[in-house]
């Protein structure tokens, strides 16, 4: 229903952005059927920003994510580089994205990166992997 929708609406869009998932290998699956069933819209690809996880787990309940935040507590060598105990940061996520993220066929325009009113925090994580990034460069 929901790919069936996508098809649809694209038309009437430039590109889709996704709903926050603490899962690679679920963004990653989810892409490719996506693409094959019709879906060629650019994607801006909803992440979680820096922040405590308490307030994560809280937020993802709320809004509708709840499987992906079981599957994140689950799975805490996902929570990628904590910047600070009790703290959330995407390293992890993005860099399991990575192969994904860099295939252009998937077509991922840019990162939705949700806040939660962490900005500093989040901007602080941004410039650091920025850095990172072009260290590597």
């Amino acid at each position: 229903m929901l790919l069936s929708a996508l098809v649809e609406k694209q038309r009437y869009a430039s590109y889709m952005t996704t709903q926050m998932c603490f899962n690679p290998d679920a963004v990653a699956g989810w892409i490719p059927r996506l693409r094959e069933r019709g879906v060629t819209m650019p994607i801006h690809l909803g992440v979680p920003g820096v922040t405590e996880i308490a307030k994560l787990m809280r937020l993802a309940a709320r809004i509708g994510v709840a499987d992906s935040a079981r599957y994140l507590k689950k799975n805490r060598k996902i929570m990628g580089h904590l910047l600070s105990p009790g703290s959330f940061g995407p390293d992890a996520l993005l860099e399991g994205l990575g192969p994904a993220v860099a295939d252009p066929a998937v077509a991922i325009q840019r990162l939705h990166i949700f806040t939660f009113n962490e900005v500093g925090a989040t901007v602080a994580w941004q410039q650091r992997m920025l850095a990172e990034l072009a260290e590597v460069a």
